[in-house]
């Protein structure tokens, strides 16, 4: 099976190259993803191309690696509140308290900037 490719396509939008590529899903079974690179948001449509390209083998390195951590839409907030909920059993209360303190400073749709992977 082919693990990745780039796709150039012309659309309304304008010029894009898009790099396709599988992945394992959480159930154990491929699943399509994609990322698209507009050629109007680099210096030259090369230059979008080597980016989809650069992208694309990330992602196969990291797969063969076993690496790969999926884009999410968890929100930072979300994620802390998560985190919070599973180590409430494991910590004392006044730590608690104080984790809980903190993660009210962060703002409830701040977005992670890039992968986030759980600690092993």
């Amino acid at each position: 099976m082919k693990r990745g490719w780039i796709e150039p396509r012309a659309g309304v939008g304008g010029f894009t190259f898009r790099a396709r590529y599988w992945v394992v899903g959480p159930t154990g079974q491929p699943v399509a993803r994609s990322k698209s690179f507009r050629v109007s948001d680099h210096p030259s449509r090369k230059a979008a191309e080597a980016a989809a390209d650069r992208h694309l083998a990330e992602v196969l390195v990291d797969t063969a690696r076993g690496t790969f951590v999926a884009p999410t839409e968890m929100t930072v907030g979300a994620l802390v509140a998560a985190y919070l909920d599973g180590k409430s059993a494991s910590v004392r209360a006044s730590t608690m308290i104080s984790q809980q303190g903190h993660a009210r400073h962060i703002p409830p749709t701040s977005r992670p900037s890039g992968s986030i992977r759980s600690p092993p």
